[in-house]
């Protein structure tokens, strides 16, 4: 599979990657919002291992059509309608009737993030680009301006 990182790689995976060890590898340093925007497009998924209070770059990629596969902690809990992946790598087949965003993977390992990939290749394409979209409006700003002026509006 071939990845792509956007940021700077530590030193000693730059050298890997340049060295071909990391082939599928390719860190792309910093990029400009229209150059993150068609990378969002064009990807299969977003990678999103860490664990952050909000997360905007889930909320990007979807904005952009396209699922996530997250380590099922912090932000991406409200801001991704996944389904998680157990132990067994076998997932709630259920949750596709709510509109699946992405696949959540609960233990931070290399093992749990495989078993994650595996599970989103095994049902990429019942992912809906339109309905990721419209699940990611609910973290539009004029939305958001509108509830929170609402809120303010109501005490």
């Amino acid at each position: 599979r071939h990845v792509k990182i956007v940021g700077h790689a530590p030193a000693g995976e730059a050298a890997k990657s340049r060295r071909g060890a990391l082939g599928n590898v390719e860190w792309l340093g910093w990029r400009s919002d229209a150059e993150l925007r068609e990378l969002y497009a064009n990807c299969r998924a977003l990678l999103f291992p860490g664990t952050e209070d909000f997360g905007l770059v889930p909320v990007e990629v979807q904005a952009a059509g396209r699922p996530v596969i997250a380590y099922g902690r912090g932000g991406v809990l409200e801001s991704v309608r996944g389904i998680s992946v157990n132990e067994a790598g076998e997932t709630d087949k259920g949750s596709w009737e709510r509109g699946c965003t992405g696949i959540f993977f609960q233990e931070p390992s290399a093992k749990a993030l495989a078993e994650a990939i595996a599970c989103f290749e095994s049902v990429e394409d019942r992912f809906d680009p339109s309905g990721i979209r419209e699940w990611a409006k609910r973290f539009d700003r004029p939305l958001f301006e509108k509830q929170w002026k609402s809120l303010l509006g109501s005490r």
